[in-house]
């Protein structure tokens, strides 16, 4: 995990709630570390559901993966 990675993943932590977590926000960022270090970890899935769960009316459509664009969820052309 680089840099850029875990400063995501430190806010995708601390914008949970805390009974999110099992044992400790620690614990989770923890787990996150383990499956980055086996290629398991996929940050940009929690931050589209993050993204949805804040806005539910901003929902994306369901649709093939990939079918939108990282930057605003248009789909691509």
């Amino acid at each position: 995990m680089g840099r850029e990675e875990a400063a995501i993943a430190l806010a995708i932590v601390s914008a949970k709630p805390a009974e999110h977590f099992r044992t400790t926000p620690g614990g989770y960022f923890h787990g996150m570390v383990a499956k980055a270090k086996t290629g398991d970890l996929h940050l940009n899935r929690t931050i589209w559901a993050l993204r949805d769960a804040a806005d539910p009316d901003r929902r994306r459509k369901p649709g093939k993966a990939g079918e939108h664009d990282r930057a605003g969820g248009a789909p691509r052309a």
